[in-house]
């Protein structure tokens, strides 16, 4: 019988950080537990990189010290898998625990991890969302032309109701849904716009032909988890910065797409391979 896991994750109520949890149950079948930066043994999808850094910035420098202090009790390490950093930051110093890297979100965070650590690491990178469709038996039929998503933290902007309105057949996906709910409603569109990088990601891993926009600047951190996520297939994202007088075609969609399926059946073996508790 495997063993329950100690996990670190956001445990919000959206789909992108609930996916950890259909993921290490359903497709690598571990029972698990939510635990602090400080005792777990694995960090998974989401920008908690930045957690396991000594006076980090993300949180009071107390509550750093605090998680420094505990953590020198814990023998094990922290296995990570496609875990990334949600700031550019730079001035690093060491992690306050002992990092196993199996993967991680992008090239861009395996980078700074390397610049941190003074030494290369071969390891995989890319987003675990990209395995979603093995959560799925079968695949979902296409119900929908357009699937409109926004950041939970964006969903009372006006402009997404008119970019649903702008499209026939189009479908306002709420990431607070249920996950399942959600990844199967993503499945079903032809064609994603997104404000929310795990409706970028699962729409990619159905092969999807999405859209990045940006429409407040509510979300945290300076857009580098977008980036970081791109790197891992060598792309340069460009955003599009929605209002009413700015929205995308399907063309436009279409054209600026360029993630293949070969991309994706690549990356999907290799986050499935790398991880470490299967």
């Amino acid at each position: 019988m495997k063993k329950k896991l100690k996990v670190y994750y956001a445990k919000l109520p959206n789909m992108g950080d609930l996916l950890n949890e259909l993921l290490i149950s359903k497709v690598f079948g571990n029972d698990f537990k939510k635990e602090s930066v400080s005792t777990c043994e694995l960090s998974v999808i989401g920008s908690g990189m930045d957690c396991f850094l000594k006076d980090t910035y993300i949180y009071p420098k107390y509550y750093s010290l605090y998680s420094e202090l505990r953590a020198k009790f814990v023998s094990y390490p922290v296995n990570v898998w496609c875990t990334g950093f949600i700031f550019n930051q730079r001035n690093d110093k060491e992690f306050i625990r002992e990092m196993n890297f199996h993967s991680v979100r992008g090239t861009l965070t395996k980078k700074r991890v390397e610049s941190i650590l003074g030494k290369e690491l071969d390891i995989v990178t890319g987003d675990g969302g990209l395995i979603t469709p093995y959560l799925l038996d079968k695949p979902e039929q296409k119900k929908y032309q357009v699937g409109v998503i926004a950041h939970f933290k964006e969903q009372n902007e006006l402009v997404f109701q008119q970019l649903k309105d702008s499209f026939k057949d189009s479908i306002f996906i709420n990431l607070r849904d249920d996950p399942m709910t959600v990844i199967k409603q993503i499945a079903q569109c032809e064609y994603i716009i997104s404000s929310s990088l795990h409706g970028l990601v699962v729409a990619d891993s159905f092969n999807i032909p999405n859209q990045w926009i940006t429409v407040t600047d509510n979300l945290k951190g300076d857009g580098f988890k977008f980036h970081d996520y791109y790197s891992a297939f060598g792309l340069k994202p460009n955003p599009l910065n929605i209002n009413a007088s700015n929205i995308p075609t399907l063309n436009n969609i279409i054209d600026q797409y360029k993630i293949t399926r070969e991309m994706i059946d690549i990356k999907q073996k290799e986050i499935y391979s790398a991880f470490p508790f299967k």
